[in-house]
């Protein structure tokens, strides 16, 4: 065998050796860099839930208190016992607290006073017109029917 060959074969057999070693690293490093990347996004994927039930648990609070404060039981009471003309007047004061919440959440787009069978009695809403919130009163045939959402 030649010189020359020799040293091919010797090239040949380094660089194969070298693509072997490579290839191995390779594999070893994918499977590092998956499990990290595996473990990292379970641990954000934790974060986001507890963040989620968090927020969840934050509306839920925000429509209890909603719903416990003094006009919506002026509105169910004034309803109840037939007097329109009270039940405007709480109407216009549960208005007022819905705007206010809205004002104090900006996250929450919109506040509703839905009754027993599913029609709005109360609707506000956070609308940006013209680059500022505005808080928008829906009256009247503007009202919807939820009851078969």
């Amino acid at each position: 065998m030649s010189l020359r060959s020799t040293l091919i074969l010797m090239v040949v057999g380094a660089t194969g050796f070298f693509l072997v070693v490579f290839f191995l690293a390779m594999r070893r490093y994918e499977a590092s860099y998956i499990e990290s990347r595996e473990e990292f996004l379970g641990a954000y994927a934790d974060e986001c839930s507890a963040l989620l039930e968090s927020r969840i648990e934050f509306f839920i609070q925000s429509a209890r208190f909603l719903a416990g404060t003094r006009p919506v039981e002026g509105i169910r009471d004034s309803l109840a016992a037939g007097d329109a003309a009270e039940a405007a007047r709480w109407i216009e004061r549960c208005e007022h607290n819905f705007r206010s919440y809205l004002a104090a959440t900006p996250e929450v787009r919109q506040a509703r006073l839905i009754d027993a069978g599913g029609h709005e009695i109360v609707r506000v809403e956070d609308r940006i017109e013209g680059g500022r919130r505005e808080y928008v009163v829906i009256r009247g045939s503007q009202l919807q029917d939820k009851s078969k959402e």
